[in-house]
């Protein structure tokens, strides 16, 4: 089976290197601040349910 990434001619050339920790990098970083944004979603809508409990308690 032939290898989808060659690792040998990669690391042989140092840009080639440097190509490919910063497409290592960028994936990361894309599915970090996905799950960034999950968390950050649900802490407004809690907060803003809380909020319009809240206010419909004051009616």
């Amino acid at each position: 089976m032939e290898q989808f990434l060659p690792y040998k001619e990669i690391m042989a050339s140092p840009n080639s290197a440097w190509a490919l920790l910063a497409i290592v990098l960028v994936i990361y970083v894309m599915r970090d601040s996905g799950k960034r944004e999950e968390r950050l979603t649900g802490i407004i809508d809690g907060t803003l349910a809380k909020q319009t409990e809240t206010l419909n308690h004051v009616k």
